[in-house]
Order: C-alpha cells, then structure tokens, then sequence
C-alpha cells in the first residue's frame, strides 16, 4: 500500500471535550462542532486558518454532550441537519445550508428524563426518525420520535419508548433506511450486545428483530455505511473493531411485515506488514 502522510494544519478551541461533538457538512466544505451549549459551523482550512461563520443561540440549559449530522441519502434538501443533545434532556435540530452556511433552528424536543449519550437520526420518506438514550443515575432509556417534514418545517408525528434493552444503557446508535423504506435502528449497549430495531409497518414504533453478541465488553461505536449491501461497523472495549453485514428478508404473511436481519461477520485476518 502507497503511504500516507497525515499534516496537521490547524487547531480550534472550545469544543467540548466529548468524543461525538464534531460533525461535517456533506453539502458544503464546512463542519459543525459543540461549544458549551451551543452549535458552532466553521470552514475547513485551506490556504488559510478556518473560520468560523456562524454560531447557534443557546438552545441547551448545560452542556451539549453529542452532535450529529442526520443521514440523508432520501432527502433531496441542499440544507444539512444536525442534532444536538446535551445533560439537560434536550434535542435540538438545525440546519446549515449548502451556500451562506448560516447554522438555523429548526425545532426543540424535550421530555427526556436524563442526559443523553446516544444520539442519531435519519431522513426516511416524508419523515425524519430521530433516536436518543438518556442516563439517569442507575436508570435510563431509549426514546424514537417520528417528525413530519414539511419544506423546512417539521412537526412531531408520534414518539415511541423501548422498553426492552433491561438493565442495559445505549452507548452508541445509527440509523439507515433500508431498500424497502423501513428504518433499521442499531444500538450498542454496556451488556456487550448489538440490538437490531426496524420500524413497523404503522410508522410508530419500533421491534426489535435481532441480538448479536458482538464484542466482549462494552459497545461504544456503531455506524452503518448508508449503501447497499447494508454494512455496519461496531468497535467495543474489548479493542477490536468488527464489520456486519445486514440482509433483509420479507416474510410472506407476517401481517405487518417487519423485515429479518441475518448477520454475517467479515473472517478476522491479521494486518498486512
């Protein structure tokens, strides 16, 4: 393999000091980052230093704990949307256009009982599905919202609790929307498994449809590829980083049809030297 040379040509402050609180731009040569409790869009450096463009009001009451960009390989917007999420319970959307990249508030979720450490999202359709986790003490949850889409608009269309990830806590989460347009919902948990969730048929809740024992201790990263075939990649505390891929099958009579996963793990080989 050519060799790669790595430059480092800037640095930034104030970005909190998380490891999910920077998120690029796909429509713009621009990136978004977490500063305290607000959102902060800033050029990549070329020729010059980056420098930033615009800056978030203070949507958040604390600290934001995560940022993400939401996939949307279905939306045929020029704007990105963002998530933030932050101790305080609060999920804020906004959106960065592609030209005069001004960071604008797009709608504020709250009703979440903790601070959330997982977050993620994804444009399906005519709607967008978000997710987050919240910790609270010993307790914590899951909690999906489905919001209808409207031009720039978005309106809450349901919301839906899971209730079945036990004493667990979600550490890490992504979403793709799959060939038949149901949305595929990963979770990494503290139990060393992998929760596979797809949307049912009604558009208002979510099942779980498959478990994996991916990793020998905790789970902190999941990401899927956002193409077909459907791969998703989960790296855990155990050091290793491991590649999935996931295949849907229709099941004939199944009433409301929710799709099957079968997992199938890439063979473990040594680096070449």
């Amino acid at each position: 393999m050519d060799g790669i040379s790595v430059e480092e040509v800037f640095v930034t402050a104030g970005i909190n000091v998380r490891s999910h609180c920077l998120a690029a731009c796909q429509a713009s040569d621009h990136f978004v980052f977490a500063s305290d409790g607000q959102a902060v869009v800033q050029t990549f450096p070329s020729n010059t230093c980056g420098r930033i463009v615009s800056v978030s009001d203070r949507f958040h009451s604390g600290p934001i704990t995560i940022l993400k960009r939401v996939t949307n390989v279905v939306n045929n917007s020029e704007d990105d949307v963002f998530l933030s999420a932050g101790v305080d319970g609060r999920v804020v959307l906004y959106s960065v256009a592609a030209v005069n990249p001004i960071i604008r508030h797009l709608t504020t979720l709250d009703g979440v009982k903790g601070s959330i450490g997982a977050l993620c999202g994804t444009f399906a359709a005519d709607r967008l599905v978000l997710m987050a986790s919240w910790v609270s003490g010993t307790d914590g949850g899951v909690r999906i919202w489905w919001l209808n889409q409207d031009s720039q608009e978005y309106s809450m269309r349901t919301l839906f609790d899971v209730n079945d990830i036990g004493t667990a806590f979600v550490i890490a989460s992504d979403m793709q929307t799959m060939s038949n347009g149901r949305v595929l919902l990963a979770v990494g948990t503290t139990r060393r498994m992998i929760e596979l969730y797809c949307e049912t048929s009604c558009e208002k809740a979510m099942k779980r449809v498959l478990s994996v024992a991916g990793h020998e201790d905790w789970i902190h990263s999941i990401a899927f590829n956002q193409s077909f075939p459907v791969l998703m990649a989960s790296a855990g505390q155990d050091g290793f980083v491991k590649l999935w891929r996931i295949e849907e099958e229709e099941v004939k009579g199944g009433g409301d049809g929710e799709i099957w996963c079968n997992k199938k793990s890439l063979p473990n080989r040594k680096p070449e030297k």
